[in-house]
């Protein structure tokens, strides 16, 4: 997940609107449109309704037949985010989690989602051996209810953790990121040894996050780095290894790992629908077709996936996470959500697609009532915090959502 998404892209180049770009959806919506959408959507998100679930409709109407194979649904374990440092060490933090693994599992998740990021494993940082008894634990939690282990190679994000990441990403250069992250890896692969890894999810957002410029060469050359190395310094391991970017960012990342032969997936990560150019799930589409055009035995999984809810006229501009991310919470929602969810599936069907991870899992168990008192004036942060105690009390009582029961319905 990014702390900034830049999402209009043309030909591959990504263009960043002035502070004069127009927000908000689309203008052009019809009458007919507006019409059908509920009338608990409160008046504001009206318009941007009708034009997320216009794509949606368009996109399921025209997805080609599915193949034979059946995708794994996978699910991401948020209460496992290291970017709550220690707490997740505490005995109330991992009954939280064994609690929402045993829901997962309720809800017929084929496989668990773990974000570990860097620079959570490397010694000198914080207590780099906690954290990988930890991690490597909540593995073998996950594999004792019969399901795969996905990890993601993430970045610690400034502005979402206490950690003290801004004085040690100062210090940082592209070679020793480099060094230090194959550590990580390899490490992952040895204590952890997860079904699947992503090395790097959305190269974009490492970038904003370190403040290093790494090219899209300089990230294919890493992952080809990495998938060489790992055989020597860890041999007879098991784990696949994948890389991946969004789907907004520039398909030269799919073009270059395409080409290392030892990578045994690419990894498409979906939260926009579109640009008001591209249509993101179309283009996912195509990059899954276009990378097995060149090597035709790697696989594809989509690592993380939601529906953003921000229109193409939002996208004109770097996108608050926070505030758009924060709507996510609203019940009124829900409807698109389970959309959303039959047009990943779809796609992961028609494409061969073998794995797809939604990543606001909490949104399975319980949403906010966007009319209640309870949210009104609150800030995106506490509109976020309520959601997790929502959630929380919904797993504890059991309860799930029409897009929880989507998901187990496949």
């Amino acid at each position: 997940m990014a702390t900034r998404r830049e999402f209009l892209m043309a030909g591959g180049g990504l263009l960043l609107a002035g502070p004069a770009a127009c927000a908000g959806p689309s203008s052009d919506i019809s009458d007919a449109a507006l019409a059908r959408v509920p009338g608990d959507v409160p008046r504001e998100y009206r318009a941007l309704y009708a034009e997320l679930d216009a794509r949606l409709t368009a996109f399921l109407r025209d997805l080609a037949p599915p193949r034979r194979t059946r995708p794994l649904r996978a699910a991401s374990l948020l209460t496992v985010n290291a970017h709550v440092g220690e707490k997740l060490f505490s005995e109330g933090w991992r009954r939280t989690h064994r609690l929402y693994l045993d829901r997962l599992q309720a809800l017929r998740a084929e496989a668990v989602v773990l974000a570990v990021s860097y620079p959570i494993l490397t010694p000198g940082f914080q207590d780099a051996e906690a954290y990988l008894n930890f991690y490597a634990e909540t593995a073998q939690q996950i594999r004792r209810r019969g399901m795969k282990v996905v990890v993601k190679h993430n970045t610690l994000l400034p502005g979402y953790t206490a950690l003290p990441v801004v004085r040690y990403y100062r210090t940082l250069d592209a070679a020793r990121f480099g060094k230090e992250r194959y550590v990580e890896a390899a490490r992952i692969v040895d204590a952890v040894k997860p079904d699947y890894l992503s090395l790097v999810g959305e190269p974009g957002t490492h970038n904003s996050a370190t403040g290093l410029d790494l090219s899209v060469d300089q990230w294919v050359g890493y992952v080809r780095a990495v998938v060489e190395r790992l055989p020597r310094d860890v041999p007879q391991h098991r784990t696949l290894i994948g890389a991946g970017a969004g789907t907004w960012e520039s398909a030269g990342y799919f073009e270059g790992y395409a080409r290392i032969r030892a990578l045994d997936y690419v990894d498409l990560h979906i939260y926009p629908l579109s640009n008001g150019i591209r249509d993101y799930l179309q283009v996912a589409s195509a990059w899954t077709r276009r990378v097995r055009s060149i090597d035709p035995a790697k696989r594809a999984i989509i690592g993380e996936t939601w529906l953003y809810k921000a229109g193409r006229r939002e996208l004109a501009q770097t996108a608050a996470n926070k505030t758009i991310f924060a709507r996510d919470a609203y019940a009124f929602w829900e409807p698109l959500d389970v959309k959303f969810l039959q047009a990943v599936d779809g796609l992961a069907h028609a494409e061969g697609i073998e794995l797809y991870a939604p990543f606001w899992t909490r949104y399975f168990f319980a949403y906010l009532d966007a009319a209640s008192p309870e949210v009104a004036g609150k800030r995106p942060d506490e509109i976020m915090a309520l959601a997790n105690r929502a959630a929380a009390a919904a797993m504890a009582a059991g309860r799930t959502t029409a897009t929880g029961r989507a998901f187990a319905a496949g």
